[in-house]
């Protein structure tokens, strides 16, 4: 069982605009309303590849629309009652070139209480999981040390529990503390963490394996064009992304990290992890956001990914 935790759920609301200009007048053509969030993905993802899951979020009072959506598949889905309702992130889509333009809203706050009951439910879970996923923003309420204090009591709870990390700022500085199993920074958010401008493969590398020598098994790199990076006991292993026709990025990145998981727990090798991170990556970028990933197209991609070995 992987269990994936959701603090700040989301509508992603994406609208397609035909040569999208700024400061002016702009019409819609076409509009998608998904009830989402970075749990939700990932959660999705591990559904379609195959791995069971469940999900375990701050939700509305009441009927909960990405409850529904989630059980909707067959997941499980345990909630703490929070919202009046959901935040919305609206989603620009140029469909001239594909570019994407986000603009998200911070969410309502959350009480002390309201923390309790989510710690004492990420808790819970874990003792029946072999891997608990914290990703994602958390709303307002939530001190950035509260992924840090949710993996310690899993820690000191649930031992044989692995944890996966993929969060950004304050909240993935405080829990890197907590050494996590795995973590996926995409580039961005790993020169945020270090302060620098990161140039080459080889710096992404240095600062890779820095994190991991931190005693973090497996660190991955989503760099989204440009491919992905593991740094692990063997070495760091650069996979560059294969040609494909974009459609859609929302869900690359946690689409990747829950194939990443999935290898993992397989056993497999270093390379073989970072070619399904990435085949995962750029099959979600080919689909609907609906759709998240193509079991034909990924399992057609593993098989074209490269993979080079990156001397440091």
């Amino acid at each position: 069982m992987i269990s994936v935790l959701l603090l700040n759920p989301c509508i992603d609301r994406t609208v397609f605009i035909n040569g999208f200009r700024y400061g002016e007048m702009n019409r819609i053509a076409d509009v998608e309303n998904i009830p989402s969030g970075k749990g939700t993905n990932v959660t999705l993802a591990l559904n379609k590849l195959g791995a069971e899951s469940a999900l375990i979020m701050f939700g509305t009072i009441g009927e909960d629309p990405v409850k529904k959506r989630i059980e909707s598949f067959g997941i499980k889905c345990d909630k703490v009652e929070v919202f009046d309702s959901i935040r919305i992130n609206t989603k620009i889509n140029n469909t001239e070139d594909n570019v994407v333009t986000e603009i998200n809203e911070k969410g309502s706050k959350v009480s002390g209480s309201h923390i309790e009951q989510i710690i004492k439910l990420s808790v819970e879970n874990a003792k029946k999981s072999d891997y608990f996923v914290l990703t994602g923003s958390m709303p307002e309420g939530c001190k950035s040390s509260l992924y840090a204090e949710i993996m310690a009591k899993i820690k000191a709870t649930s031992p044989e529990c692995r944890l996966v990390l993929d969060a950004e700022g304050e909240n993935f500085k405080r829990a890197l503390k907590q050494k996590p199993y795995i973590i996926k920074p995409n580039k961005y958010e790993l020169e945020m963490y270090c302060r620098r401008k990161l140039d080459t493969i080889k710096e992404i590398a240095e600062e890779g394996m820095k994190l991991h020598h931190q005693g973090i098994e497996f660190v991955i790199i989503s760099m989204g064009a440009q491919g992905g990076m593991i740094c692990c006991n063997k070495g760091c292993f650069y996979a560059l992304t294969p040609k494909i026709d974009v459609l859609n990025t929302v869900g690359a990145g946690d689409s990747m990290l829950s194939a990443v998981i999935i290898a993992v727990d397989n056993d497999y090798d270093a390379k073989t992890i970072i070619k399904y991170a990435v085949a995962a990556g750029c099959s979600a970028a080919t689909c609907s956001i609906t759709e998240l990933i193509n079991i034909d197209k990924f399992s057609e991609l593993i098989k074209v990914v490269q993979v080079e070995k990156i001397e440091i």
